[in-house]
């Protein structure tokens, strides 16, 4: 994975009356297993603090020589480039490397990520959690659900400057786009918050003929199951936030697949989550592969699946869902 980039003119001539520039910039992160997963859920603490930990050193190195002719359009392209690589997310005790060379004046970076992708265990893990936590979260009173979200909103209103610089570093977001992006998060999860407890049904009069006079009908609304959910890049933090403030508010538990390029912000999310009280396993931020992504697609112990992106991909996903409830947003 690299990207080269030649100065222009003048820039070559400064590195030219500088000298010869040869040297090569590493280092390297260690995954450790610290806080590695809440128990029965899948928040996975230690990845956040290794993809933060990435981006720190990118822009470390980047600033390392001044003299570079860089300039921040190549510093997203670094931060897409670290990014791309999430997917894989290395297994406990490897290691990710993060080089820059400069030489001749060029500029290469590459991201060196020997992890096979996050295993399917884990994928294994995080499912049947969201099994065992519906029984439960099928039973929690609206009151509940209310104050769950409510402190999920307040959690996020409380670190909105950390989630604001987490979300503009990743998604190269301008940073008061990415802080109004924050705020509306916290308006959805409140939003959320106040549906839970306006969880009403019906009252049908079944008095049309003289047979059924006195006789009314009730309807009720019940939770569904457990929930696959996948969100798009473009908005990874408010876009995701749609799929589980109505999950949560409505007694469901759910699996998230964050996107790849920007996964982040809603791993940070997910800290947010567990520190207020969301039972064991009801919400998993998961990031995996494309084909963990398929297989949950069509897992048939999801019983309604929700997907944000491109019409094809949208389609085809909904060809494969089985016989699980499929909400769709697609792009025009």
């Amino acid at each position: 994975m690299a990207i080269r980039r030649s100065p222009n003119r003048s820039a070559r001539a400064r590195l030219a009356k500088l000298g010869a520039l040869s040297r090569v910039a590493r280092t390297s992160i260690a995954v450790s297993d610290a806080a590695r997963r809440a128990e029965g859920g899948v928040v996975l603490r230690h990845r956040v603090q290794h993809f933060r930990g990435l981006l720190d050193v990118a822009e470390q190195i980047v600033a390392r020589d001044t003299r570079l002719p860089l300039c921040p359009v190549l510093l997203q392209q670094v931060m897409t480039n670290l990014l791309s690589n999430a997917a894989k997310f290395s297994p406990e005790g490897s290691t990710v490397q993060v080089t820059m060379e400069v030489a001749d004046g060029s500029v290469r970076v590459g991201v060196d990520d020997s992890g096979p992708g996050i295993p399917e265990a884990q994928y294994e893990e995080a499912v049947t959690a969201a099994v065992r936590a519906f029984e439960h979260t099928r039973r929690m009173s609206s009151m509940d659900r209310a104050a769950a979200l409510h402190h999920i909103e307040n959690g996020i209103r409380g670190r909105r400057e950390e989630l604001g610089r987490i979300l503009s570093r990743e998604s190269g977001k301008p940073i008061r786009d990415a802080l109004g992006e924050v705020d509306r998060a916290v308006l959805t999860f409140r939003l959320g918050a106040e549906e839970a407890e306006r969880m009403t049904g019906e009252l049908i009069p079944l008095d049309l003929m003289p047979a059924h006079k006195d006789r009314i009908g009730i309807t009720r609304r019940f939770p569904i199951g457990p929930i696959a959910a996948i969100s798009p890049f473009n908005f990874p933090l408010n876009l995701a936030a749609h799929k589980v403030a109505p999950a949560i508010a409505t007694g469901n538990s759910i699996v998230l697949k964050p996107p790849s390029a920007d996964p982040l912000t809603m791993l940070t999310i997910a800290e947010i989550i567990e520190a207020a009280g969301a039972p064991a396993g009801s919400v998993s931020v998961l990031p995996m592969t494309r084909e963990l992504g398929d297989r949950m697609v069509a897992d048939e112990r999801f019983k309604l699946l929700t997907f944000t992106g491109s019409p094809s991909v949208g389609w085809r996903m909904k060809a494969r869902a089985g016989k699980k409830k499929v909400v769709l947003e697609l792009g025009g």
